[in-house]
């Protein structure tokens, strides 16, 4: 590794949805491949040209985190941190 992936051990829903949006503006803004953005955010590259999609689509919107539907947990934040 280069040291420029992006890496931390977990990702939170917020983290995964900064993940998405660097990528966009990378997608944008940047002259990169999407092989090169992939390496560098440290995902596939199939994950990238499905982000493209959304983007071309749906916009930066389309990236953005949706709300989770299901139980919710039975742990908080603390409690979750607390146990590991």
């Amino acid at each position: 590794m280069s040291g420029s992936e992006w890496c931390p051990t977990h990702l939170a829903l917020g983290q995964l949805e900064e993940r998405r949006l660097v990528a966009a503006t990378l997608l944008r803004q940047v002259h990169m491949t999407q092989a090169a953005i992939a390496s560098h955010l440290g995902v596939s590259r199939s994950s990238v040209c499905r982000w493209a999609t959304v983007l071309r689509d749906h916009g930066r919107r389309g990236l953005r985190a949706c709300p989770r539907t299901g139980r919710p947990p039975r742990l908080d934040g603390r409690a979750w941190g607390a146990s590991t």
